[in-house]
């Protein structure tokens, strides 16, 4: 069983009861005073709600959060507070405080705090709403400042949002026009190749592959009648050196004879491959008809078996046969000229295919692009459209900033129980460490237990008269030091650093003691 030696303990406390009673008074007084000297802090709410767009369409990607947050940065900077505070004469009765101090002061004073509606239990869908307040000395000021702030952070709204989308809107219309001018001076350069190898493209390669085919008949058949003129002209030659040499039945016709029965060759060939409509088949016809024409005005020359004409007659064939050779050398010429052109527009057309392939798919690329900014400058038009019309997302003041009846600090009594109940523990809290802090032996208990013997009796300490009137003045001094020298700290750091009661405000923001002390207050 545990032995109090409550008598003891009572002694300490009455001998000490002078010590708590001062520090009592003094933190109790300092407490009471500073409750009473602490001016009144009004503070001027409004409250906004984020009304959710009508029309969903609008360019704006932000959130309502980082709306509110960037115009909560924008409202707070120091040169806009230092205007509003000149504006309504905030501190007209502390006209030394320095910009700095004003600019701390203004920020401390005004609070931003964002509710959140509805939520995921909710069947309502989320909404956003926020409270912009302002607190000072005087109920008028703090609703003045207030609704600035309001009227200040609905101009903010309607600056970001029309930034926003006016931005959007400019930089799709550059994007246009700019990517329009890349698409017209493509389309130029497209046409300047397709002209430059016009005669390599490949939307003309089997049209040419042909064409070379053609010719390559051509050129077989030339050979074929040029071998039949130069059999033809050797015999006339021979008949004319030897009259008596019988000639073939081709060498008895005329050159025109011939040259009709090739033409029809020609044709026949020609009808294979092209119909009666092309060029080419159109012009041997009128060919055909023309030798048929001077063919039929010929006179003939006497129908002698033998094959003998006259030799002035056939020197006349021979030439006329010289003169088919020479232009069947020369269109051979011609053809094989061509035949060169057409294999070198051919060798060309797989390049020339690379690099028009390589222009068109960058032409359908800028056409994509194109396309896409003309889409976004179209939604940005819409969005701008519902931006003007206030069809969007917007602020709508649900409760406008008044003049507050009551203030909000300080809690007046509130601090003067803190004294009351806090002079009361200090003092009692003093007392028991000035005793845990005293080593000295003052009961029989304590001398057994240091000494380890059993006295017969024991003298309590007999102080004189002197030692009395020497404690009872420290205690004296020590009071009248607490009592004077509290209230004179208080008040030097109340008038020249900060405000007391900006001071624990700013600790219990610190603290994260807002909502205590609200429901305290």
């Amino acid at each position: 069983m545990i032995d109090i030696d409550f008598k003891f303990y009572r002694s300490i406390l009455w001998k000490r009861l002078p010590l708590i009673l001062a520090i009592w008074i003094v933190i109790a007084g300092a407490a009471i005073a500073v409750a009473y000297i602490l001016p009144p802090v009004y503070r001027s709410n409004a409250r906004v709600l984020v009304v959710k767009p009508q029309i969903d369409q609008s360019t704006v990607t932000l959130t309502s959060g980082e709306i509110i947050q960037s115009i909560q940065e924008r409202l707070l900077t120091r040169g806009n507070l230092l205007e509003i505070a000149k504006r309504f004469d905030v501190f007209k009765d502390d006209p030394d405080l320095s910009p700095s101090e004003r600019y701390r002061e203004m920020y401390a004073a005004t609070k931003f705090r964002v509710i959140d509606l509805g939520g995921p239990r909710s069947r309502a869908p989320s909404s956003t709403a926020f409270i912009i307040s302002f607190s000072a000395e005087e109920p008028r000021m703090a609703s003045q400042v207030t609704g600035e702030l309001v009227t200040k952070m609905l101009e903010l709204n309607s600056k970001i949002r029309s930034g926003i989308v006016e931005g959007t809107a400019t930089f799709y219309e550059q994007e246009v026009t700019r990517l329009g001018n890349e698409l017209t001076d493509l389309e130029v350069q497209i046409v300047n190749f397709e002209g430059e190898n016009a005669d390599s493209l490949p939307n003309s390669l089997d049209f040419r592959r042909a064409e070379m085919s053609r010719i390559q008949a051509r050129l077989l058949a030339i050979d074929t009648q040029q071998q039949t003129l130069i059999d033809q002209k050797a015999q006339l030659e021979r008949v004319i050196n030897n009259p008596g040499t019988v000639l073939t039945p081709s060498a008895r016709q005329t050159p025109e004879e011939r040259r009709l029965l090739d033409l029809q060759g020609q044709l026949a060939q020609a009808k294979v491959i092209y119909s009666d409509t092309h060029p080419n088949v159109r012009a041997l016809n009128a060919q055909i008809e023309v030798l048929e024409a001077a063919i039929l005005g010929i006179v003939p020359t006497d129908g002698d078996d033998t094959g003998t004409a006259a030799p002035t007659q056939m020197e006349l064939q021979v030439e006329q046969i010289a003169a088919l050779i020479r232009a069947g050398q020369q269109e051979r010429s011609q053809l094989e000229s061509q035949l060169v052109e057409i294999q070198r527009t051919i060798d060309q057309t797989p390049s020339v295919t690379m690099g028009l392939n390589a222009l068109n798919r960058k032409y359908a690329g800028l056409q994509t692009r194109y396309n896409s900014a003309v889409t976004q400058l179209n939604t940005a038009a819409t969005g701008e459209n519902i931006e003007t019309r206030q069809q969007g997302e917007r602020f709508e003041v649900i409760e406008q900033p008044t003049a507050p009846e009551e203030p909000e600090s300080p809690n007046r009594l509130l601090i003067a129980g803190f004294g009351l109940v806090g002079g009361l523990g200090a003092g009692l809290g003093l007392v028991i460490l000035l005793e845990l802090l005293n080593k000295s032996i003052r009961r029989p208990s304590e001398l057994v237990s240091a000494l380890g013997i059993q006295p017969f009796a024991t003298v309590p300490y007999i102080a004189t008269q002197k030692e009395i009137l020497r404690s009872r003045l420290k205690a004296a001094a020590a009071v009248a030091a607490i009592v004077i020298g509290l209230p004179a700290l208080l008040y030097v750091i109340h008038y020249q650093y900060m405000p007391i009661d900006l001071i624990i405000s700013n600790m219990v923001e610190r603290f994260g003691l807002d909502d205590l002390m609200r429901n305290l207050g």
